[in-house]
């Protein structure tokens, strides 16, 4: 495959946030372990409620590589925390090589698992 005919997920993903990135709107591009590990480390050292509101301000909050781990109850807590700031507020584009009817299993905890897909879908 040549570089001009790149054409992955997160290519494609990172395309889409061109248009709001020149429009003047904000973009942050998050690999799904990282928010997680940032807002542990956040909850350590105080920061925890900044970096959550910094996350409901960004125009479009891009997380790729969506549950391609399972997602531990605390992680799913955090998911759900960044994605209820965010509901029909800002845009939140997900991009998984996981399919959509295994997100629920890739979740430990079936309540958080159905009310972070209820509010992305």
């Amino acid at each position: 495959m040549t570089p001009d005919r790149v054409c992955g997920k997160s290519f494609v993903a990172c395309a889409l946030a061109n248009a709001p990135l020149r429009g003047g709107h904000t973009a942050l591009y998050w690999r799904t372990p990282r928010p997680s590990e940032e807002l542990a480390r956040g909850r350590a050292d105080g920061r925890y409620v900044r970096i959550l509101a910094a996350l409901a301000r960004t125009s479009l909050l891009l997380l790729d590589d969506f549950l391609l781990t399972p997602a531990s109850v605390e992680v799913c807590r955090d998911l759900l925390e960044v994605i209820e700031d965010r509901t029909e507020r800002r845009a939140t584009l997900v991009a998984s090589q996981m399919p959509l009817d295994k997100w629920l299993a890739a979740m430990a905890d079936p309540t958080l698992a159905e009310a972070i897909l209820d509010r992305l879908c």
